[in-house]
């Protein structure tokens, strides 16, 4: 079938209420109706037209496009609306409707299920000159009809099909309903139904049994989805659900919207999960269970990285922090899931330790022309934000050294932490947001430093001194240097989140001062660095 085919635009006016979920029935049911459509012909009772008007294509019941539909009861023959029909009688408008005979429903009690298997490939939607699948009910004989399904999101596309039951508990008292599928686009694909029926089940004399309790992982990453799911509960579509969480297994709390069968979900802690189950007024709770997280370090993005391939020429040779031992000349090319990367212990020169509120100068040498980039996760929560980038450089020189200043922010976490130094082909995009996405050359170096959270203050300068009038300071602050020697350094006053808020020039020739404006800075801590080439001097200044 080809996807860029033409289509023309059917406009549809019927409202969107959806109510379809997985069920595998474990109570007692009472099974009014039941069409398998085992004879690959229209079933006796069943109509297929476009709503009572005459339809330029119709619901078929013997496969005869071949489809291969697998999962839920599909078996060899089902009811399909094939609209591309092996690519005949295509861009027309389709409107086709398979109707049920009228069904006895007068001795049903409880809740009434109308379920079916299906499988729904959808070709854009509704109002969008694509395709949609809707399923309505009458109980007064087709001079009304209620809208159940109206959607054209895929539904068991691709395999396997799936099972899907409706509550219909509103039709109750009614004598006879029927079902009604209808099918509208244009050259759209197809949808299959097969095992259609109704049931009903009486409800619950006792309490459910809610089982176990199930995660995808024992232990997950933090802010990363993950998904919860019940082993040897009840089910049946007379149960409803509702997940809880717990920080201490004592204190729940119902989480907002999960009142399915499983549900996908995040954490940033540690976190107790149980589901309660309720059936005709009687409750029970799962077996809880309890989801930790993991450190940081095992939580990087590593697959599907791409890069230059191995071997290669093409690689990150040297990556240093100048006055750490971090200092390490790299000459193997290691390519693993998807990704030339390397990933180094903390162990010699292939670490180092930070301190907050420091600057240090990163070096780092490839052996092609790349564009370089930086992340350090500042915050620890396993993923590389823009805000914790620097770029490197735009145009390096292969086998030439590419230096950067680092500002460590002030109110980052102490302990061990993850840096990931990307380069790409000069050319290409490397910047704050490319930490995790495919390159198609150079590679990835993931490196563990440590950060110390220190006093804040460093001075490694011996020929100057930095001194800073009044601190904590409101309106003004005033910046003296003192120097045994002329020389050119950079002042920068950089915030908590290693924010560079102002940068100056200036030259040094014993005694240096300068008035600085901060009523524009926002209240909080910073760093006054002074950068020269006899070394750095770093100073906290908060502003009031």
């Amino acid at each position: 079938m080809n996807n860029n085919k033409p289509m023309k635009k059917t406009i549809l006016t019927f409202c969107l209420i959806f109510s379809s979920f997985f069920v595998q029935t474990t109570f007692a049911q009472t099974t009014h109706f039941t069409e398998n459509f085992g004879t690959a012909a229209l079933p006796a009772g069943w109509s297929n037209d476009s709503m009572g008007l005459p339809a330029l294509n119709l619901w078929i019941f013997n496969n005869q496009y071949n489809r291969t539909i697998t999962g839920a009861g599909f078996d060899a023959n089902f009811a399909i609306f094939d609209s591309d029909e092996g690519s005949t009688n295509d861009n027309i408008d389709e409107n086709a409707s398979l109707t049920s005979p009228a069904i006895n429903i007068a001795a049903a009690t409880g809740v009434l299920s109308l379920e079916f298997d299906e499988q729904y490939r959808a070709l854009a939607g509704p109002n969008t000159q694509g395709s949609s699948r809707r399923v309505e009910i009458t109980s007064d004989g087709g001079i009304t009809w209620n809208t159940l399904v109206f959607d054209s999101l895929n539904v068991g596309y691709p395999n396997p099909a799936t099972h899907t039951a409706i509550n219909i508990s509103s039709s109750l008292g009614a004598t006879n309903i029927q079902v009604r599928f209808t099918y509208t686009g244009s050259y759209d694909w197809w949808w299959a139904i097969d095992n259609v029926t109704i049931k009903s089940f009486p409800g619950c004399t006792t309490a459910p049994n809610a089982g176990s309790t199930i995660a995808s992982a024992a232990s997950v990453c933090s802010g990363v989805n993950f998904t919860l799911s019940l082993a040897g509960a009840d089910s049946g579509i007379v149960i409803s659900y509702q997940w809880q969480s717990s920080p201490d297994s004592i204190n729940w709390t119902s989480i907002s919207s999960a009142i399915a069968p499983t549900l996908t979900t995040s954490t940033t802690v540690a976190t107790y999960y149980r589901c309660v189950l309720t059936c005709s007024g009687f409750s029970a709770n799962s077996l809880p269970v309890h989801l930790t997280i993991l450190s940081p370090s095992l939580c990087y993005c590593t697959a599907n990285l791409g890069g230059s391939g191995c071997p290669s020429t093409d690689i990150i040779r040297n990556v240093s922090f100048a006055g750490t031992t971090l200092n390490n000349t790299d000459t193997i090319c290691n390519f693993i899931n998807g990704s030339t990367l390397s990933a180094f212990s903390p162990v010699g020169s292939a670490t180092a330790t930070l301190t907050r509120g420091n600057s240090y100068t990163l070096s780092v040498t490839t052996t092609s022309n790349n564009i370089i980039s930086v992340w350090i996760d500042y915050n620890q929560n396993g993923i590389y934000e823009p805000n914790e980038w620097n770029q490197v450089s735009t145009t390096s020189t292969a086998g030439v050294a590419n230096t950067i200043n680092v500002n460590i922010p002030f109110g980052i976490p102490g302990g061990q932490t993850g840096m990931r130094i990307r380069s790409r082909a000069n050319g290409n995009t490397n910047d704050s947001t490319s930490a995790c996405i495919n390159f198609g050359s150079g590679e990835t170096e993931d490196y563990t430093v440590t950060i110390d959270i220190g006093t804040g203050i460093s001075n490694v300068s011996n020929n100057f001194t930095l001194t800073v009038v009044p601190n904590p300071a409101n309106a003004f602050l005033s910046i003296n240097i003192n120097g045994t020697q002329a020389e050119t350094a950079e002042l920068k006053l950089i915030n908590v989140q290693g924010q560079l808020v102002f940068s100056e020039l200036v030259q040094c020739a014993g005694k240096y001062t300068k008035t600085l404006d901060v009523t524009t800075f926002a209240k909080g801590i910073y760093t006054l660095q002074m950068i020269g080439s006899s070394g750095v001097i770093n100073k906290k200044v908060v502003i009031e």
